[in-house]
């Protein structure tokens, strides 16, 4: 397996791993009062938008293929942590 491949398995997977992280959060969401249920709703709605940026992201690295992916890979590096850092704050807060 090359390089690429391993970090599109990897990116892959994390990508697989917020999703469920979202449906939890969701559910967690589910249970919150109602001024927090909908403060809880505004932010899972950001999620689902950094969570979609992400998988555009590993969309355009298969695309872009063994050859040019190194290129993109700063780009895709600073988006995954936004979401890894918003996922921990959500986490944190509920």
């Amino acid at each position: 397996m090359t390089k690429f491949d391993d970090y599109k398995k990897n990116l892959e997977a994390k990508i697989e791993e917020w999703k469920s992280d979202l449906d939890e959060l969701k559910d967690k969401a589910k249970d919150a009062k109602d001024d927090a249920k909908t403060k809880i709703e505004g932010e899972i709605k950001d999620l689902e938008a950094s969570l979609d940026k992400g998988k555009q992201k590993l969309k355009d690295l298969a695309e872009a293929g063994e050859d040019k992916w190194e290129s993109l890979k700063g780009g895709i590096e600073e988006t995954m942590e936004t979401l890894a850092s918003s996922f921990k704050n959500m986490r944190t807060k509920l």
